[in-house]
Protein backbone atom coordinates (compact mmCIF):
# COMPACT_ATOMS: atom_id res chain seq x y z
CA UNK A 1 0.00 0.00 0.00
CA UNK A 2 2.80 2.32 0.87
CA UNK A 3 4.50 1.62 -2.45
CA UNK A 4 1.39 2.64 -4.40
CA UNK A 5 1.11 5.93 -2.47
CA UNK A 6 4.78 6.70 -3.09
CA UNK A 7 4.38 5.94 -6.79
CA UNK A 8 1.33 8.22 -7.05
CA UNK A 9 3.15 10.98 -5.19
CA UNK A 10 6.24 10.66 -7.41
CA UNK A 11 4.04 10.65 -10.53
CA UNK A 12 2.22 13.78 -9.37
CA UNK A 13 5.48 15.50 -8.48
CA UNK A 14 6.98 14.57 -11.85
CA UNK A 15 3.92 15.98 -13.66
CA UNK A 16 4.15 19.28 -11.77
CA UNK A 17 7.85 19.61 -12.58
CA UNK A 18 7.14 19.00 -16.28
CA UNK A 19 4.35 21.60 -16.35
CA UNK A 20 6.55 24.17 -14.59
CA UNK A 21 9.48 23.46 -16.91
CA UNK A 22 7.35 23.87 -20.03
CA UNK A 23 5.78 27.20 -18.97
CA UNK A 24 8.96 28.86 -17.67
CA UNK A 25 10.41 29.58 -21.15
CA UNK A 26 7.12 31.11 -22.27
CA UNK A 27 7.06 33.53 -19.35
CA UNK A 28 10.74 34.41 -19.72
CA UNK A 29 10.51 35.16 -23.44
CA UNK A 30 7.36 37.25 -23.03
CA UNK A 31 9.06 39.65 -20.64
CA UNK A 32 12.23 39.77 -22.76
CA UNK A 33 10.31 40.67 -25.94
CA UNK A 34 8.76 43.77 -24.40
CA UNK A 35 11.98 45.29 -23.03
CA UNK A 36 12.94 47.39 -26.06
CA UNK A 37 11.86 46.71 -29.55
CA UNK A 38 11.22 48.97 -32.45
CA UNK A 39 8.77 48.53 -35.28
CA UNK A 40 11.34 49.51 -37.90
CA UNK A 41 8.65 51.77 -39.38
CA UNK A 42 8.93 54.69 -36.95
CA UNK A 43 8.57 58.12 -38.54
CA UNK A 44 9.16 61.70 -37.44
CA UNK A 45 7.75 64.95 -38.71
CA UNK A 46 9.28 68.22 -37.48
CA UNK A 47 7.71 71.61 -38.11
CA UNK A 48 8.09 75.24 -37.11
CA UNK A 49 5.60 78.06 -37.67
CA UNK A 50 7.74 80.78 -39.23
CA UNK A 51 10.80 81.26 -41.40
CA UNK A 52 11.83 84.51 -39.70
CA UNK A 53 11.86 85.12 -35.95
CA UNK A 54 12.59 88.28 -33.99
CA UNK A 55 15.51 88.06 -31.57
CA UNK A 56 14.36 87.33 -28.04
CA UNK A 57 11.24 85.40 -29.03
CA UNK A 58 10.55 81.72 -28.54
CA UNK A 59 10.31 79.27 -31.39
CA UNK A 60 7.67 76.55 -31.07
CA UNK A 61 8.81 73.26 -32.60
CA UNK A 62 6.23 70.51 -33.14
CA UNK A 63 7.31 66.89 -33.51
CA UNK A 64 5.02 64.03 -34.49
CA UNK A 65 6.37 60.52 -33.90
CA UNK A 66 4.30 57.71 -35.40
CA UNK A 67 4.35 53.94 -35.94
CA UNK A 68 5.77 53.47 -32.44
CA UNK A 69 5.79 50.20 -30.49
CA UNK A 70 3.56 50.73 -27.45
CA UNK A 71 5.85 48.57 -25.27
CA UNK A 72 9.02 50.54 -26.04
CA UNK A 73 10.25 53.67 -24.26
CA UNK A 74 11.27 56.36 -26.74
CA UNK A 75 12.89 59.75 -26.36
CA UNK A 76 13.45 62.70 -28.67
CA UNK A 77 16.82 64.42 -28.78
CA UNK A 78 16.90 67.81 -30.48
CA UNK A 79 19.62 70.27 -31.33
CA UNK A 80 19.89 73.66 -33.02
CA UNK A 81 22.02 73.47 -36.19
CA UNK A 82 23.68 75.93 -38.57
CA UNK A 83 22.42 75.88 -42.16
CA UNK A 84 25.69 77.32 -43.53
CA UNK A 85 27.77 74.33 -42.46
CA UNK A 86 24.90 71.80 -42.25
CA UNK A 87 26.13 70.78 -38.81
CA UNK A 88 24.80 70.86 -35.30
CA UNK A 89 27.95 71.35 -33.25
CA UNK A 90 27.65 75.11 -33.00
CA UNK A 91 30.23 75.44 -30.24
CA UNK A 92 32.88 72.97 -31.53
CA UNK A 93 35.63 75.57 -31.94
CA UNK A 94 35.09 76.92 -28.45
CA UNK A 95 35.01 73.40 -26.98
CA UNK A 96 38.26 72.54 -28.82
CA UNK A 97 39.88 75.48 -27.04
CA UNK A 98 38.86 74.10 -23.63
CA UNK A 99 35.42 75.69 -23.25
CA UNK A 100 32.21 73.81 -22.56
CA UNK A 101 29.25 73.49 -24.89
CA UNK A 102 26.29 75.24 -23.22
CA UNK A 103 23.16 73.10 -23.15
CA UNK A 104 20.86 75.93 -24.20
CA UNK A 105 20.79 74.81 -27.86
CA UNK A 106 19.90 71.16 -27.29
CA UNK A 107 17.55 69.03 -25.25
CA UNK A 108 15.83 65.71 -24.63
CA UNK A 109 12.13 64.88 -24.36
CA UNK A 110 11.08 61.59 -22.77
CA UNK A 111 8.13 60.16 -24.71
CA UNK A 112 7.77 57.14 -22.43
CA UNK A 113 5.84 54.15 -23.73
CA UNK A 114 2.25 53.12 -24.32
CA UNK A 115 1.67 55.16 -27.47
CA UNK A 116 1.77 54.34 -31.15
CA UNK A 117 1.54 58.04 -32.06
CA UNK A 118 2.66 61.06 -30.09
CA UNK A 119 2.84 64.80 -30.68
CA UNK A 120 5.34 66.86 -28.71
CA UNK A 121 5.97 70.57 -28.76
CA UNK A 122 8.95 72.30 -27.24
CA UNK A 123 9.78 75.98 -27.23
CA UNK A 124 13.31 77.04 -28.00
CA UNK A 125 14.00 80.30 -26.21
CA UNK A 126 16.47 82.58 -27.96
CA UNK A 127 19.46 82.75 -25.59
CA UNK A 128 20.46 86.14 -27.00
CA UNK A 129 23.45 87.24 -29.03
CA UNK A 130 26.61 85.24 -28.63
CA UNK A 131 29.03 86.18 -25.84
CA UNK A 132 32.35 84.45 -25.32
CA UNK A 133 33.05 84.72 -21.61
CA UNK A 134 31.18 82.72 -20.48
CA UNK A 135 29.98 81.27 -23.76
CA UNK A 136 26.31 81.87 -24.28
CA UNK A 137 23.90 82.79 -27.02
CA UNK A 138 23.84 82.33 -30.78
CA UNK A 139 24.87 84.49 -33.72
CA UNK A 140 22.60 86.08 -36.30
CA UNK A 141 22.49 83.24 -38.80
CA UNK A 142 20.24 80.69 -40.53
CA UNK A 143 19.38 77.64 -38.45
CA UNK A 144 17.32 74.44 -38.41
CA UNK A 145 16.41 71.91 -35.73
CA UNK A 146 17.65 68.34 -35.98
CA UNK A 147 15.45 65.85 -34.06
CA UNK A 148 16.28 62.19 -33.41
CA UNK A 149 13.97 59.42 -32.20
CA UNK A 150 16.04 57.31 -29.79
CA UNK A 151 15.61 53.98 -27.98
CA UNK A 152 18.23 53.08 -25.36
CA UNK A 153 20.85 55.32 -26.98
CA UNK A 154 20.21 54.04 -30.52
CA UNK A 155 19.01 56.56 -33.12
CA UNK A 156 16.07 55.09 -35.04
CA UNK A 157 14.96 58.06 -37.11
CA UNK A 158 16.35 61.54 -37.73
CA UNK A 159 14.44 64.48 -39.19
CA UNK A 160 15.12 68.19 -39.75
CA UNK A 161 12.87 71.21 -39.52
CA UNK A 162 12.73 73.75 -42.29
CA UNK A 163 15.35 76.50 -42.20
CA UNK A 164 14.72 79.75 -40.35
CA UNK A 165 16.47 83.01 -39.54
Amino acid sequence: MRNIENTKFIGLLFTLVMVAASTAPLLASASHDTDARATGNETLSVSINEEVYDRGTGIAVSVIASNLDSNTEYSLEWELCLVQYNQCNIYDQYAAEGGTDPAETEGTIDLGSGNMLTTSTFTFTDPGLITWSPLSGIGNDSYFFNVELVVQGVILVEEKSSNFV
